[in-house]
């Protein structure tokens, strides 16, 4: 969240929302985490997917056949308790999606998480 920012995280199983206060206004929605970290793969929420299809639990070969068209990067986050993520970013170098892997590796790494982008850049 930015600085400043009132913040509220709604958690349900996998999934947490985050809603902020800028200021005096209202709440805005700015933001989700469906995370394998939060719940078992067996809750409900675990059905989640991507517009596009992509699901917690999906192979890392799966991120990158739904995602052909667009710059998939791998990097290790610089919080250690993260590890290995996947950054989805448009054509014009927009990221769209980021999240946690178990690997980069096509056919052994999973997705462990699918994260909205860094709301400060309103």
């Amino acid at each position: 969240t930015c600085e400043g920012d009132a913040i509220r995280v709604v958690r349900w199983g996998l999934l947490a929302t985050v809603i902020t206060s800028p200021g005096l206004g209202g709440g805005l929605f700015d933001g989700y985490r469906v995370d394998l970290s939060y719940a078992e793969l067996t809750h409900p929420t675990s059905r989640l997917a991507t517009y596009s299809g992509l699901s917690i639990g999906n192979t890392v070969g799966d991120l990158e056949e739904i995602y052909a068209s667009f710059d998939i990067s791998y990097r290790v986050d610089t919080d250690p308790e993260v590890g290995q993520v996947f950054e989805l970013r448009s054509s014009d170098g927009r990221l769209l999606l980021w999240g946690p892997l178990t690997s980069a590796d096509p056919e052994e790494g999973v997705v462990r998480g699918i994260y909205a982008p860094d709301v400060c850049g309103r």
